[in-house]
């Protein structure tokens, strides 16, 4: 998930969940998905936007558990 977040910030140039509080932000995370890379940065391909979402999944079982399975969806 950190790393998910580290990814998506690097790709967009910004946080993937705002609010005007740390509690704000927290809730968000628990709650609901981020905005799709690629509607921060049309640049993004699809393999990276699908692969950061998936990092990014509010339900934990959802997510990539691992750099090789985040690398495997980008191959």
């Amino acid at each position: 998930y950190s790393l998910g977040i580290v990814i998506y910030e690097m790709l967009t140039g910004r946080a993937p969940h705002v609010g005007l509080s740390p509690l704000a932000i927290a809730a968000r995370r628990v709650q609901e998905a981020p905005p799709s890379p690629r509607e921060a940065n049309r640049a993004v391909s699809a393999r990276w936007d699908r692969a950061v979402r998936r990092a990014l999944a509010v339900n934990p079982e959802e997510r990539l558990a691992s750099v090789g399975a985040l690398l495997a969806e980008l191959e």
